[in-house]
């Protein structure tokens, strides 16, 4: 009989890294969008860019930081700086990140597991097809960024054994400090997660650790100097200790595993796998419990599809691989299973769901499908909105607004906002916060902000047969039938128009 070829193990082919990035790719495109709070960061940006400084309002002092994506933001800068949208080079950047994500975890899980290369696939595509890294590897936030970075601080440690590489682990470390204002924490994670797999590395860990505490001091006096305060405003504004923000998170966590059941059987792998394979598994199980118990601690996120599980995906990836060990047919299969949501598929019943609901701002729970498709929608239309509005007002003007991201971007209105992420006001009336969906518990009315006599407290879409008071909230009803407000009808382009004979009405205020 003629010899066999022995399987290639513990490393990464060409013809795996190729097969991982198309699935990636293609992934990612079914999930394409950019979300209104990418465009806040678009519209510091764009202020940056032009001299103006990190500022979310032109002329405002101190400046506000209503962004926690420091290094992100100027990214995004340095981009329009060079002729680059924002809103291309954001996303594109998120998706070359899962690109080095994914493949830079499936050769790490390759060489700590020693991996054939249908092994080395199996585990890659597991993390490939999970929801959080299909919809975040665009978004326009720094998601993916942040978590990249995070993973490789535990990759450059444990990529050689006997030469851990310190100096780059701790330029990821602070790349993810600069990316996000709670990078520390995800970190912290990623160094635990080397720990476990290698205690040998404990005086490397360690480095890295005073290398990322260093770099939190750094940032935290960059905010100091640029925005005269050691928290963002949007930490302000949507944090606080109460048994009903973790009462939220915890929901948040549950919604999260049921609307991904893959990362249940990461979560019980080590349970699973044959013993030699347990600590590789332990890895992502105790990533993903450690980002869910962050999510509690935090209230949880609005945004669909476990934003804040992102940072756990490169340690999946380990959990996958040693699934894959035992039988390669299992992470292949919850690939199979994440990918239902992409085709449409929803597992869930509504009553589970609803079990979990944890958006309460909306009485009835969505899908996390729903929700994606929603946070799409909504930010293009403001986004269209907003432009239509950049042609028909003036300098100085000023609105107010919930969703600030979109219109903020395509406009130079100074913006109040009713959340209070990029309005100081709202955070210093000291109002208690009322449960609502997360991130969004302290909503004040327009109202709040009279006293700033906005010019104007609404704008929207209408068709010209609509009467002119059709669907508008009761206050602005009062306001409009005491003479306190009056509507400005807009004509529009054929282009500027969402639909066939659309006009732009704007509630302007005559207090």
């Amino acid at each position: 009989m003629p010899p066999t070829t022995p399987p290639i193990r513990g490393r990464l082919t060409p013809l795996v890294a190729s097969a991982l990035l198309v699935c990636v790719v293609v992934h990612a495109l079914r999930w394409w969008f950019v979300c209104d709070d990418a465009y806040i960061s678009f519209r510091y940006a764009q202020h940056l860019a032009s001299g103006a400084g990190l500022v979310f309002n032109l002329g405002e002092s101190p400046p506000v930081e209503g962004y926690t994506n420091l290094l992100w933001t100027v990214w995004s800068a340095l981009g329009l700086v060079l002729g680059f949208s924002p809103v291309w080079l954001a996303p594109l950047t998120s998706l070359a990140c899962a690109v080095l994500l994914t493949l830079g975890s499936a050769r790490l899980a390759a060489r700590l597991g020693q991996l054939t290369q249908l092994q080395v696939f199996a585990a890659g595509a597991c993390v490939a097809a999970l929801p959080t890294l299909g919809v975040w590897s665009s978004g326009g936030l720094e998601t993916m960024a942040c978590a990249t970075a995070v993973f490789f601080v535990a990759e450059r440690l444990l990529c050689d054994a006997g030469r851990p590489r310190v100096v780059a682990a701790c330029v990821c470390a602070a790349l993810a400090c600069g990316l996000r204002a709670d990078g520390a924490v995800f970190v912290g994670m990623a160094l635990c997660a080397t720990l476990l797999l290698r205690p040998s590395l404990r005086s490397a860990v360690v480095r890295t650790g005073v290398a990322t505490l260093l770099a939190v001091g750094v940032w935290m006096g960059v905010r100091f100097l640029v925005h005269e305060h050691w928290l963002p405003l949007t930490a302000q504004a949507k944090t606080g200790w109460a048994a009903w923000r973790w009462e939220r998170g915890a929901y948040y966590a549950g919604s999260m595993l049921l609307a991904m059941p893959a990362l249940v059987v990461v979560v019980l792998a080590p349970l699973i796998v044959q013993r030699e394979q347990r600590r590789l598994a332990s890895v992502g199980a105790l990533a993903v419990v450690a980002m869910l118990g962050w999510s509690v601690l935090v209230g949880g996120d609005f945004m669909a599809f476990g934003r804040f599980l992102a940072p756990a995906l490169g340690f999946v990836t380990l959990t996958a691989a040693a699934l894959a060990t035992r039988q390669v047919w299992l992470p292949l299969g919850l690939c199979g299973l994440s990918l239902l949501p992409a085709l449409g598929v929803e597992l869930a019943p509504q009553a589970w769901r609803q079990a979990l609901h944890f958006r309460w701002n909306d009485p009835v729970a969505k899908s996390e499908s729903a929700m994606w498709l929603g946070m799409k929608t909504r930010a293009n239309e403001w986004l269209a909105l907003g432009r239509a509005m950049a042609a028909r007002t003036e300098p100085g003007q000023s609105i107010v607004l919930g969703g600030i991201g979109a219109i903020g971007y395509a406009t130079d209105l100074t913006i109040f906002d009713q959340y209070g992420l990029v309005s100081p006001s709202v955070v210093r009336a000291g109002l208690p916060p009322q449960p609502a969906s997360p991130g969004h518990d302290r909503r004040v009315d327009a109202e709040f902000f009279f006293p700033e006599r906005p010019t104007y407290l609404g704008a929207w879409f209408a068709r010209p047969q609509e009467t002119l008071n059709e669907r508008l909230p009761q206050e602005w009803l009062q306001l409009l039938a005491h003479g306190e407000a009056r509507i400005d009808r807009h004509s529009l382009r054929e282009e500027e128009a969402p639909f066939e004979g659309a006009e732009l009405r704007m509630l302007r205020l005559l207090r």
